[in-house]
């Protein structure tokens, strides 16, 4: 739907359309915050690989490729998962600017922290997980 045929709207027409895009908005910037206890339980995960004992399950080259890959594909699958949340919560702005005009936010200091966090964190774990990968093959 275009400005002009938003424009055209009753007020009671809009009010349904604004609140689809302020709750896609607001699912996304919750679900982003979500991704923080997820990684963190994924690190705990990473605690109890590092305790395997080699008895169970012998750490031949097969079982070190498939643990490499496995440890990758987490990070790389949380950057995209989060990559994606980021753009529907772009989305879903840029279509309510479009509607309404410039919308002002202000945030605070810890607002930008919570905004950034996930990214860090994915940073982090994507070289950690490295940094796992290159110790498993260098064994």
């Amino acid at each position: 739907m275009e400005k002009e045929q938003f424009e055209k709207l009753t007020p009671e027409q809009k009010l349904p359309i604004i609140n689809m895009y302020l709750d896609m908005m607001r699912q996304a910037i919750s679900s982003r915050s979500g991704l923080v206890p997820v990684i963190a339980g994924l690190f705990a995960t990473f605690l109890s690989i590092a305790t395997f004992n080699e008895k169970i399950i012998p750490l031949d080259n097969v079982i070190r490729t498939i643990l490499v890959i496995l440890i990758i594909l987490i990070p790389l699958s949380l950057w995209v998962y989060n990559a994606g949340l980021k753009k529907y919560e772009s989305k879903s702005r840029e279509m309510l600017e479009r509607w309404l005009g410039k919308i002002d936010v202000k945030s605070t200091t810890k607002d930008k922290i919570e905004a950034y966090l996930p990214d860090i964190l994915i940073y982090i774990f994507f070289a950690i997980s490295l940094i796992i990968s290159y110790k498993i093959f260098s064994c």
